[in-house]
């Protein structure tokens, strides 16, 4: 009995629909509200036009009203206008405009296009037009056009993507349209982008942490590698004092004197020199004998002294 009386209520509903799409054509009529209280029923159209709905002095109105008592037994009905806010973003009223302008002979494609763009540009999140027909010639055609997310099955299509279908009577045969607009998205969506910026704020903490470990280490490296040139440098330093520490400077006397009587005038000065120095006299002497360099004197040979 439950199912039966649900069967009816649609079948009703429908017929309402029906009878309010023909009689309301010119007005662009789009939706119907009712609204049931303990002293009337309350029934709200919506419409592109809704001064077409009421008309001169409220004359349509009361017909409609007559009419709803009439035929659909619907007790004291009290019927409103309410103007559609947003024209683009109503599926029904965009699909009667699409028809309309296919009947005046304007092309399929660019009709289309067109009301897709107003449809995007007044918010939707995703729309899609599919006009099909006698478009250009004898054989069916289809042209689709989508743009934006637009969802074809399970419950969130049902709930949040609105479908309305309309019929435009040309001279080669009748052309379909249907419109889907989808003017909010699902819940589950925004759960997942939540997570996806939580995860992107977490990688982009760790590519920060990381970045400042990196430059830590970069840090360090300049450091240490700073300390290393100047411990070499500190270790030249030391090791050319301990050259020139080491260097032994030949008296002036000696220098003028030949090698064979250096030899016995070391003889003869060895307590007044310095073990350092009487080794590395003795030394340079050896090489220059070798060298058959005797007959010459020391000063052609030697530039600044003899090394220890």
């Amino acid at each position: 009995m439950i199912e039966k009386d649900f069967v009816k209520k649609g079948i009703e509903h429908a017929r309402l629909e029906e009878f309010l799409e023909k009689q309301l054509d010119r007005a662009n009529y789009s939706k119907i509200f009712i609204y049931k209280t303990p002293t009337s029923t309350r029934i709200i159209i919506r419409a592109q036009k809704p001064g077409i709905v009421i008309g001169r002095g409220g004359e349509k109105i009361n017909k409609l009203i007559e009419a709803l008592k009439n035929n659909f037994n619907i007790e004291n009905p009290v019927v409103e206008a309410e103007e559609v806010i947003k024209v683009d973003l109503d599926a029904k009223v965009v699909t009667k405009n699409i028809a309309g302008w296919l009947e005046k002979g304007g092309n399929a494609k660019r009709v289309a296009s067109t009301y897709l763009k107003r449809i995007m540009s007044a918010g939707a999140i995703g729309a899609q037009v599919e006009i099909s027909g006698k478009l250009s010639g004898e054989r069916k055609r289809t042209v689709k056009i989508k743009s934006g997310c637009v969802k074809r099955c399970g419950g969130s299509a049902k709930e949040y993507v609105e479908i309305a279908k309309a019929t435009a009577v040309t001279k080669p045969g009748t052309i379909g349209v249907t419109v889907r607009i989808m003017t909010e998205l699902p819940e589950y969506y925004y759960r997942k982008r939540f997570e996806k910026n939580q995860l992107e704020q977490i990688q982009a903490k760790k590519t920060l942490e990381l970045k400042k470990t990196e430059e830590e280490k970069g840090i360090k490296k300049d450091t240490e590698e700073k300390e290393i040139e100047g411990k070499s440098k500190e270790s030249k330093k030391t090791e050319e004092k301990n050259k020139k520490e080491n260097t032994v400077k030949i008296p002036e006397e000696i220098l003028t004197k030949k090698i064979k009587e250096i030899k016995s005038f070391l003889k003869e000065k060895k307590t007044e020199l310095t073990r350092k120095e009487f080794v590395s006299m003795c030394k340079e002497l050896i090489k220059q004998e070798n060298r058959g360099k005797a007959r010459k004197t020391l000063l052609d040979t030697l530039n600044t002294g003899v090394s220890g």
